[in-house]
């Protein structure tokens, strides 16, 4: 065997379970809602240590969920908001036509999230890490490059 760090690639890695390989999961790049996303993730012994750490008692189950939806929710935006694109102009493309993430602002005017704004910057770079597909479905915000 091996050690770990003569390893190129992740399959190759014998300490890793197949879960991190990316060989069991049953359909990539779905849609997923964090109550199963937190079942599955709470099966990696890493994970609950790592939960111990940061809550500074023993892991538990039932607080995991909690601890990820702040976690995903803080770089999460909904699903369909274009990038590289002026915030001046989005705002006007969507007065016109305004799609579900459009909310209305104090004067009645149909706006961006201001959370999709801090996240992305004054250029509308996308730097979050999941899109927002339905109430409660993520989706992995790598796939737009696909």
């Amino acid at each position: 065997m091996k050690p770990a760090f003569v390893h190129r690639r992740l399959e190759d890695r014998p300490d890793l379970p197949d879960a991190v390989k990316g060989k069991t999961h049953p359909l990539p790049g779905r849609p997923v809602s964090l109550d199963e996303w937190a079942a599955a993730l709470w099966q990696d012994r890493r994970i609950r240590a790592a939960v111990e750490v940061v809550e500074g008692q023993s892991a538990n189950a039932s607080n995991f969920p909690r601890l990820l939806r702040a976690v995903v929710h803080s770089a999460t935006v909904p699903e369909g908001i274009p990038f590289a694109v002026a915030w001046d102009d989005l705002e006007k493309q969507i007065q016109k036509n305004p799609p579900e993430w459009a909310r209305k602002d104090k004067r009645g005017l149909w706006t961006v999230l201001n959370s999709v704004r801090a996240l992305r910057g004054k250029l509308n770079v996308p730097r979050e890490r999941f899109h927002l597909r339905a109430r409660d479905l993520y989706l992995w915000a790598g796939l737009i490059w696909k």
